[in-house]
């Protein structure tokens, strides 16, 4: 099992990356409420919520907003880790207010997941990745055609699991499943009401999660709205990208297959999910 220990980084330089993204809207929909961005070191995925306008409403805000720190000098200064933390904490609490007082003036329920990403070098030029994340979009790093889910989702799972291990245990024969034999009756009742979600940009009071991976030579960081996550399994995951390397591939695979799977329905599978899907893919260099 590869090491993605959390790191501690007295100081950081900027890490080239190059970035593939696709997106593709609900079938039937005319509107999108996934939204994202890549810009220099820095990149996010925005997963709406609360019904179509509402929904592209309030991940359009949170991305044009964090998008517009994210491409400022900051990204690429020599900056302590927890200053780049500090800050990134900052920005996605300034856009949960704007997403939360947008949604008051429309008198709606807007929200908005949130997963950002940013690749960086330790003092020793070493890559590494540091996720942000409020919600269920999720950040992964694909090492060797295998993907390793880094992010913590804000879900039933995280609130009744305390021990991280175990919480991750769950979640990860949850991403595994292919049919319900697959699974006990806790985790079937998990897996039906996996999009509920405990925190979303929005709402009166959200708390950033963070964490950090270690980069190898050839590993793609990867970023994705539930549309891809819960509509494949991981190993359908790797199976849609195996032996690609150039991150616009490897985005516009795994959006083609959740779509293909997206548009099946649940007689054919239970991860069949019509939904709103996008992927950002990050190779660092």
């Amino acid at each position: 099992m590869p090491d993605f220990r959390e790191l501690l980084i007295p100081k950081e330089k900027y890490a080239n990356a190059e970035f593939g993204s696709a997106t593709l809207k609900k079938e039937g929909s005319t509107q999108n409420e996934d939204t994202y961005f890549c810009i220099k070191n820095a990149a996010g995925v925005f997963d709406g919520v609360g019904g179509r306008s509402q929904g592209e409403m309030a991940s359009k805000v949170a991305r044009d907003y964090l998008k517009s720190f994210f491409s400022s000098t900051f990204a690429s200064g020599d900056f302590p880790l927890y200053e780049v933390k500090n800050f990134v904490d900052q920005k996605i609490h300034g856009a949960n207010y704007l997403v939360y007082t947008a949604a008051q003036d429309a008198d709606c329920d807007a929200a908005t997941t949130a997963t950002l990403a940013f690749v960086r070098k330790n003092e020793k030029g070493t890559p590494y990745v540091l996720f942000a994340n409020v919600g269920d979009s999720r950040g992964y790093v694909l090492r060797e055609g295998v993907f390793f889910q880094i992010t913590e989702d804000d879900n039933e799972v995280k609130s009744i699991y305390k021990d991280k291990k175990r919480a991750g245990q769950i979640q990860d024969r949850l991403n595994r499943a292919k049919s319900f034999e697959d699974l006990d009756d806790d985790e079937i009742d998990l897996f039906m009401n996996r999009n509920k979600i405990s925190q979303a940009l929005g709402k009166p009071q959200i708390e950033v999660n963070f964490s950090t991976a270690v980069l190898n030579k050839g590993d793609i960081v990867v970023l994705c709205t539930d549309g891809v996550s819960d509509n494949l399994t991981t190993e359908e995951m790797e199976a849609a990208v195996r032996g690609k390397k150039n991150p616009q591939e490897i985005a516009e695979c795994l959006v083609g297959a959740a779509g293909r799977r997206s548009g099946q329905g649940k007689k054919v599978s239970i991860r069949s999910k019509n939904d709103d899907i996008t992927a950002v893919a990050i190779s660092a260099f």
